[in-house]
């Protein structure tokens, strides 16, 4: 449902070109646009023992500055409520 697989063969079974996760992205720095991005360019993804995880995006941001994340989700995702999804926002790296 969210366009992940963890091999070629699972893909036959996925439609990873209309996943229910889809989202645009904008980040702001007082008001001034820094980055943007969509969901629906190559996205990296990761797997654990009990989580998928599917990165949205990345941005170069400097220590010590506060930005404002605005998410547009653009697809009804509802039927992956059962999975509790939680939007997480890191930093990356010693940056």
């Amino acid at each position: 449902m969210m366009g992940v697989t963890s091999s070629p063969l699972d893909s036959k079974d996925c439609d990873s070109n209309d996943p229910l996760l889809r989202a645009d992205w904008t980040v702001l720095d007082e008001g001034h646009l820094v980055s943007t991005g969509s969901s629906t360019l190559k996205a990296d993804d990761m797997y654990t023992d009990k989580y998928i995880f599917k990165f949205l995006g990345k941005f170069p941001g400097e220590a010590g500055e506060k930005y404002v994340l605005e998410v547009k989700f653009t697809k009804d995702g509802t039927p992956l409520n059962v999975a509790n999804p939680h939007l997480i926002v890191t930093k990356i790296g010693d940056e």
